[in-house]
């Protein structure tokens, strides 16, 4: 698998992970601020963006063909299914990732009896239905609820398509892909094992990823330190960059 890696800046390395239904692109109103403190690098998920990857994908090959073109010792940051992405990174090379930060994201995104503070996978079913009838539609429908909750749910929707304006429709096997890790994968193992820092950075009005997942976490993994941003739905780093950028900086400077 291709994968186009972007990096700019100067520092200690930060990798970025987008979330389902997204690209890189989606970080360009922070990059001029992190560029100042980290190399960063942004990639785009298989099928997403400027993914020259339009087939199908599963996550242990896209992680694999990823760390193999990353520096030892990255800070990574994935928000949503990128921060799946991100933790299966540092699981399966954990001498690639010194830090990770899963920004709105979870171990596991659909409920089940002992991982209530999640979706019902009735949830993604109906996305990964809709995707075939109408992908634009379904995006359009995802990142309402992605801003559910927040002040100005007007003001940010109208950021996001401003800053993705020039993005490309994702190709459905790549949003089915996407779905699939959401749906099916289950990482707790993987994040109870984790000897890397963990920083997890959650909206107290998440429609997504509730902030109750915070608790979740920590019985699963102690050393997980957590970060819940007031007044923050799905996408912080948009609604509070500030508040999300501080988090950050703490962690990885600690």
């Amino acid at each position: 698998m291709d994968v186009l890696i972007k990096t700019a800046g100067v520092g200690p390395g930060l990798l970025l992970l987008h979330g389902w239904g997204m690209s890189s692109s989606i970080w360009n109103l922070l990059l001029p601020d992190l560029q100042k403190k980290y190399q960063v690098s942004t990639v785009d998920l298989p099928g997403h963006g400027q993914s020259s990857h339009q087939g199908a994908w599963n996550i242990d090959e896209f992680v694999d063909a990823l760390a193999e073109q990353l520096p030892a010792q990255i800070f990574v940051l994935g928000w949503s299914l990128g921060g799946m992405v991100a933790l299966r990174l540092a699981s399966r090379h954990p001498h690639r990732v010194s830090k990770l930060i899963m920004l709105a994201s979870s171990a596991q995104f659909v409920r089940s009896r002992d991982w209530l503070n999640a979706q019902p996978a009735a949830v993604l079913t109906m996305f990964a239905e809709k995707i075939l009838e109408n992908p634009r539609a379904t995006l359009k429908r995802f990142l309402l609820l992605q801003t559910q909750g927040v002040e100005n749910q007007i003001g940010l929707n109208k950021l996001i398509k401003e800053v993705i304006v020039d993005d490309s429709l994702p190709s459905q096997k790549g949003l089915a892909s996407g779905l699939a890790i959401l749906k099916l994968v289950d990482l707790r193992d993987e994040l109870k094992a984790l000897v890397c820092p963990v920083l997890q950075i959650l909206g107290d009005r998440d429609q997504l990823v509730p902030v109750g997942v915070g608790q979740d976490s920590k019985e699963i993994n102690p050393e997980i330190q957590t970060t819940v941003i007031e007044g923050a739905a799905h996408v912080p780093f948009l609604s509070h960059p500030i508040a999300t950028l501080q988090s950050m900086d703490k962690f990885c400077s600690s």
